[in-house]
């Protein structure tokens, strides 16, 4: 109640002051009385005179406040002169002077004051009106606020005796702004530290109509819940929230539209949907869209490890990771969620994993992101990214890496498509100083200048294994280009790829181990199959069918590298020089080629090898050539006729028996690889 200082109430003698010419109006009566008065034989008793004035002042004020209850104060001030005058003579004059003050002041405050929350869940519903009271305990007694659900939901929490271990905050439908900084303050010196935060213990679901009795009831698709960071003007980007929420371990946010985030300054550039910082929250169901940050626009973790499940991660820019951004030891859980259409300025147009941070991402899909490097994903510093039955359509870079890029790391991603994807060099994945583990991948129509499909560069040693190649084009290596890379391939296919160097595959300074693979339909101007320029290669039980080019339409050697192939199979290639292996003798690549099956036959008289044990000219009799099954027929002369002895070691582990020193077990079928003490030439084994 407001206090204020009373008026006096003390009398107050009045004395008026007539005007000058009402004083000259009255003159001449005076002068009758007083001539009267002063004559004692004509002069009479007047039986007495009183005058009466009344002034009645009244002042009212009103001030009204934002506050919660009704205060009124009424002051009433009265103030009453009586003044009495006897002449000495007969005549007696009574004057009654009567003023009278009334002054009221009326406060009045009308401030939304909720009350403590008392019971889980706490419901949060915008579209009420007249606050006064509520403490969340129904939807009729709703709070206004999200940030004053999720403090009352923690009070529950934070309570000694009586306490709850969890609670939840139910929200209505809506849009939400934030209303106080990460430490409380509702009204801090910069606006745009103001953040939705989340509570250790409290769970925040969106996604409901504001009249549910059930959990099960809550649908977020009808009852779309936003979080906006647009706390200032509209449309200007530098009065945004700069993170429109900031995490808690132990906290969960579910069913939420997150938008309009601006971390856009330099002290306060990560994360402008959601920002976390040593902590791991869980998120489900939400969708980061449209926010803005130096470093991820829609989710920043340092140091953190979130877990996030089906979300979607939607238009949102960055410098660094326009999706998501991880740094420093963060290793979130990202689950079924989609990453479309961001963009960022250099690196990780979808996620971008920096300093030894490794995600474990499962099922997600990576679609039109675009950055500098990394179009869909971009590891570095030592991450080590584990992907598992993902999907990257779309993406570009305008350097390195459309659908992945990965630097100084090693990433391990299994089940997972590159489709569409573009980029200068890589247009699928790139690799420069790092040795990822890509098992049962598909890559497939993806474009580069070097390595359609992949690009391995700088002593990159990818594990290529159980992979699919198939339409993917480049200048060189329309499938894979390997560039001062040894990278090792097992039980991949290469179909359709074109390029001008190396269809399938192009080598160069490098020495790329390739076993139980297949080069089928892929075209080039040199190696139809393979491009080995100065190159190290060893190959041995792969097949070449259906492959063309201008020169060597299975596999085409330049410059001064020994390639060595072993029990392989090149039959059925087409080329306008050179027959299946072209060398170029300027600079004297020629292979050692053994126990393999050349078409036209390869000898070292006429320069086709350096070793020409086992060789043969014959026609393997595959099953279908022209329907793409390249298995041996019964009594094929490439039946138990390759080199037992030179079979590659199990390098990738295939039977998962830890023995990498072992001979490969398998064929290309997940056969076993020898049969009757004699393995087969070609990437298919015989079966009894």
């Amino acid at each position: 109640m407001r206090t204020r200082t009373d008026r006096s109430s003390e009398s107050e003698s009045r004395v008026r002051v007539l005007p000058f010419p009402t004083v000259l109006m009255v003159l001449p009566v005076l002068w009758v009385l007083v001539s009267s008065c002063s004559d004692d034989s004509k002069g009479t008793n007047d039986a007495g005179d009183t005058d009466t004035d009344t002034d009645t002042d009244t002042d009212t004020d009103t001030d009204t406040d934002t506050d919660a209850g009704t205060d009124t104060d009424t002051d009433t001030d009265t103030d009453t002169d009586t003044d009495t005058d006897t002449d000495t003579d007969t005549d007696s004059d009574t004057d009654t002077d009567t003023d009278t003050d009334t002054d009221t002041d009326t406060d009045t405050d009308t401030d939304a004051d909720i009350a403590p929350a008392v019971s889980c869940p706490v419901f949060v519903d915008r579209s009420l009106s007249g606050y006064t009271g509520h403490d969340g305990s129904s939807w009729a007694m709703a709070f206004p606020g999200v940030q004053d659900g999720l403090d009352g939901a923690a009070s529950l929490v934070a309570e000694v005796d009586g306490g709850v271990d969890e609670c939840e905050v139910w929200v209505a439908a809506g849009t939400y702004t934030p209303t106080a900084d990460a430490l409380g303050e509702t009204a801090p010196s910069n606006p745009r530290t103001k953040t939705i935060s989340l509570k250790p213990g409290v769970s925040l679901f969106g996604g409901f109509a504001g009249d549910e009795t059930a959990f099960e009831q809550r649908d977020i698709e009808a009852n779309e819940t936003i979080l906006n960071g647009e706390i200032g003007v509209a449309d200007d980007d530098w009065d945004n929230s700069y993170h429109v929420v900031t995490g808690a371990t132990g906290a969960t946010i579910d069913g939420f539209t997150i938008t309009e985030g601006r971390a856009n300054v330099w002290d306060e550039g990560r994360g402008g949907g959601m920002r976390n910082v040593d902590a791991s929250p869980t998120v489900a169901s939400c969708t980061f869209e449209d926010n803005h940050a130096s470093y991820g626009g829609g989710m920043s973790n340092d140091a953190s490890s979130p877990i996030v499940t089906g979300c979607a991660f939607v238009s949102n820019t960055a410098s660094y990771g326009g999706g998501m951004y991880n740094y420093d030891g963060s290793s979130p859980t990202v689950t079924n969620c989609a990453f479309s259409e961001n963009s960022a300025d250099y690196d990780g147009g979808g996620m971008y994993n920096n300093y030894s941070s490794s995600p474990v991402v499962t099922g997600c899909s990576f679609n039109d992101n675009s950055a500098m490097d990394g179009g869909g994903m971009r590891n570095y510093g030592g991450s080590y990214a584990e992907l598992t039955n993902c999907v990257f359509t779309g993406n570009h870079a305008s350097d390195d890496g459309g659908g992945m890029a990965n630097e100084t790391s090693s990433p391990v991603v299994e089940g997972t498509t590159f489709t569409g994807n573009s980029a200068d060099y890589g247009g699928g994945m790139h690799n420069s100083y790092s040795y990822p583990t890509v098992t049962i991948c598909t890559f497939s129509e993806n474009s580069a200048m070097d390595g359609g499909g992949i690009y391995n560069r700088d002593a990159s040693n990818a594990m290529v294994t159980l992979c699919d190649f198939e339409g993917n084009t480049a200048t060189t290596g329309g499938g894979m280009s390997n560039l001062q890379a040894s990278p090792t391939v097992t039980d991949c296919t290469f179909a359709g790829n074109t390029a001008d160097e190396g269809g399938g595959v192009y080598n160069s300074w490098g020495n790329l181990y390739a076993a139980n693979c297949t080069f089928t339909g892929n075209s080039a101007a040199c190696g139809g199959g393979m491009h080995n320029s100065t190159a190290w290669p060893d190959v041995a039980n792969c097949t070449f069918n259906g492959n063309s080019a201008g020169f060597g339409g299975g596999i085409y050697n330049y410059g001064s590298g020994s390639p060595t192939i072993s029990s392989c199979i090149l039959w059925g290639d087409a080329s306008t020089t050179g027959g299946e292996v072209y060398n170029d003798t300027g600079f004297s690549p020629i292979p050692a080629l053994t126990y393999s099956d050349v078409q036209g036959g390869c000898t070292v008289a006429s320069g086709c090898t350096t070793d020409e044990t086992g060789n043969i000219d014959a026609d393997p009799a595959f099953i279908d050539a022209a329907g793409g099954d390249l298995r041996l027929q019964e009594g094929s002369p490439c039946i138990d006729t390759g080199d037992t002895a030179a079979l590659p070691a199990d390098v990738t582990d295939l039977d998962d028996d830890d023995d990498v020193t072992e001979q490969l077990p398998y064929d290309l079928d997940g056969n076993p690889r020898v049969v009757d003490g004699g393995v087969d030439m070609g990437a298919y084994e015989r079966q009894p």
